[in-house]
């Protein structure tokens, strides 16, 4: 009777062992893989009028606030809770940061000046080579720093974007999300020559996973606007 028991407890603890062996597999697959649409949104709270920055417009989609920058021409959707920082920046560098509720997840976008495009590439070879020479940047910056599913895009307007996702390991494990997408200039038109938006997430891995949903309604939800179109009608 007693052989009989030992074999019993010994199971369960290993069918507790495999449980949890294989409940660790979700996880680092929907770090480096395609989180999934399923991921239950996490409640935020909603702002109140005096919270409400310029710009932002009534929204037809319950929970998300719309903002354009009419002056650098782009538009972006975001969570309503969650804020905005503008820089005043209007040259190069981060014009605009998101934040969650909580602070755990910050979304940069920044304005950047690629180098030209020759005659001899196509926009979308130009955009990749651009895009993956972000991924280097990030790299040398971040040891640690691995994109994964990197890949050309076709936004909702048909605007080409640069598009990954990536994780830095070692002290602190963090994952985001990186768009890049460019906006080719006419002869004179900025004496830089082209211009590229960069969208770049960055949050504990833990809090990347929880509030996925919620921070690809800010990663889709950018595109680029002409400064001549007038307010969105958004």
């Amino acid at each position: 009777m007693m052989d009989r028991g030992r074999g019993k407890k010994n199971l369960l603890v290993v069918g507790i062992v495999i449980l949890v062996g294989i409940g660790s597999v979700p996880v680092m697959l929907n770090l480096m893989g395609s989180a999934s649409d399923d991921t239950e949104p996490v409640s935020t709270p909603t702002l109140e009028t005096t919270d409400v920055p310029a710009g932002i417009f009534g929204s037809p989609v319950d929970g998300v606030a719309r903002f354009a920058d009419m002056v650098l021409g782009y538009k972006l959707e975001y969570p309503e809770g969650w804020t905005l920082s503008g820089t005043g920046n209007e040259g190069e560098g981060v014009v605009m940061s998101i934040l969650s509720p909580d602070g755990l997840i910050i979304v940069d976008i920044s304005r950047r000046f690629p180098p030209p495009k020759v005659p001899e590439i196509d926009h979308e070879t130009h955009l990749r080579g651009y895009g993956q020479a972000i991924l280097d940047m990030a790299a040398f910056d971040s040891p640690g720093f691995e994109a994964t599913l990197a890949e050309i895009r076709s936004m909702e307007d048909g605007t080409l974007a640069f598009v990954t996702r990536y994780a830095i390991s070692g002290d602190s494990l963090l994952a985001g999300d990186i768009l890049v997408v460019i906006r080719p200039q006419s002869d004179g038109e900025l004496p830089f020559g082209d211009e590229a938006f960069v969208v770049r997430s960055v949050a504990p891995t833990a809090a990347y996973l929880a509030r996925n949903q919620e921070l690809q309604t800010v990663i889709r939800g950018f595109a680029l606007i002409d400064s001549d179109e007038g307010l969105p009608g958004i």
